[in-house]
């Protein structure tokens, strides 16, 4: 794709999608192979008054082999840092 065309997508997410408003939070989960949109993606957050942009990235063949690997007890064990991670998301991003 075109790096116009991520752009303008860019901006419908952030504008329309999300609608961005002055001084928010903004949380990015997204695949390792979208690094660039991601890029352009926090620029744009930013530009549209983001506080704080958040970018984590995943690899879909390496969560496969956690389900793929791991066992049940392990995979159900899930730490307080996560728990911690994900009510905080839960309480600051709309």
């Amino acid at each position: 794709m075109k790096l116009t065309q991520l752009k303008e997508i860019a901006k419908l997410a952030v504008n329309i999608g999300i609608n961005l408003q002055q001084g928010q939070e903004v949380w990015v989960y997204s695949s390792v192979n979208q690094a660039k949109f991601c890029e352009i993606l926090t620029k744009e957050c930013y530009d549209n008054g983001a506080s704080k942009v958040i970018v984590e990235f995943h690899d879909e063949k390496i969560e496969r082999m956690k389900y793929q690997y791991q066992n049940l007890k392990t995979l159900l064990d899930i730490r307080l840092s996560e728990k911690n991670k994900m009510k905080e998301r839960s309480e600051v991003l709309p």
